[in-house]
């Protein structure tokens, strides 16, 4: 019990650090202020330039296959809670994308 109590704590603190940062990577994105991306405005994402932790474990196959994962309701837009909710299942969760998919 003292492993899980010490494990989702950490993952607390990863949650608490990667907030501000995916908020930073989506104002960016969303160049129309419209507090929502579309796929071409994700089209825009360097991985790259995101921190190491981030990039680790969005190893994707396409920005396509990164935005129907992330456009959880299917608008065709991504709003900032289901960037920040899907990348953070990727990375702090380690939700596997075939999960993921299932999930939606």
């Amino acid at each position: 019990h003292k492993d899980q109590a010490l494990q989702r704590k950490l993952r607390g603190k990863r949650i608490r650090k990667m907030i501000p940062i995916l908020k930073s990577i989506f104002k960016d994105l969303d160049s129309e202020a419209k507090s929502a991306v579309s796929f071409n405005e994700l089209t825009a994402l360097d991985v790259s330039t995101m921190p190491e932790e981030i990039q680790a474990c969005l190893e994707l196959s396409s920005v396509a296959e990164l935005f129907d994962i992330l456009d959880i309701d299917g608008s065709g837009l991504v709003t900032e809670e289901e960037f920040i909710e899907g990348i953070m299942n990727f990375c702090v969760f380690g939700a596997p994308v075939e999960i993921v998919q299932m999930l939606k």
